[in-house]
């Protein structure tokens, strides 16, 4: 069964991240003007897609998600906005542009991401303004979150490729310690589970070779990236 993303938002001490990031978002949407037609890259169960509409009026809404049992438990809950499937590691050209798009924490997750960039360009029309949000699994920051989600939450690294010269733990560990990037113990698969072995500072790269417009906000242990096209 599919998780009820929406639990990730009540107040507990493990969503105080999910909180926090929430509330920028809505910071960032604030100074967006036009926002119509939104579509949200990522939606999961909708819950987060038909807050926003809500919260901001918006009457034409589209929601993307790869996942099959997501999808069906929007559709039946939200049936005002119109979901779609989409795998983020397939180039696609879209008939359809948005002057709003949002993709929240999915990035992170897909195989592909570079043609998960390209695809979320394409969907923003002229004018139009791309939101996404990323967590940040690197410096600093990556250690203590690894730190917490491996001894507190338990969290294992089974997702990540193995390695047999030394605990994979501690190499992970050591990787953070030294600032290095950790994507290279990321198998080629198309997609993750984990957040462990991101690097969003790829995104700024991908960004800056393409010679896009961008706005890089780091706030907490989140990367937020405003483009406007």
């Amino acid at each position: 069964m599919a998780p009820d993303h929406s639990l990730t938002y009540r107040f507990a001490f493990k969503n105080l991240t999910h909180l926090s990031r929430l509330h920028h978002i809505n910071k960032i949407l604030n100074s967006i003007v036009n926002k119509d037609p939104y579509c949200d890259v990522g939606c999961s169960n909708g819950y987060l897609t038909n807050i926003f509409a809500e919260k901001y009026g918006i009457k034409n809404v589209t929601g993307f998600d790869n996942d099959i049992e997501n999808l069906a438990i929007a559709r039946n809950f939200y049936n005002r906005i119109e979901f779609r499937h989409i795998d983020l590691n397939t180039q696609y050209k879209f008939e359809s542009k948005f002057k709003l798009v949002t993709c929240f924490e999915t990035l992170e997750h897909v195989g592909d991401l570079n043609n998960a960039l390209n695809n979320l360009i394409e969907l923003v029309d002229s004018n139009g303004i791309l939101v996404i949000s990323v967590p940040i699994e690197v410096g600093l920051i990556g250690l203590i979150k690894f730190l917490i989600k491996t001894i507190v939450f338990r969290y294992t690294l089974n997702e990540l490729t193995i390695e047999k010269k030394l605990p994979h733990y501690f190499k992970y560990l050591l990787c953070l310690l030294l600032y290095k990037d950790p994507t290279i113990y990321r198998k080629t698969q198309r997609g993750f589970g984990t957040h462990f072995g991101f690097n969003f500072e790829y995104i700024t790269i991908w960004m800056n070779e393409n010679k896009i417009n961008y706005e890089l906000v780091k706030k907490a242990t989140t990367a937020f990236y405003i483009i406007k096209l």
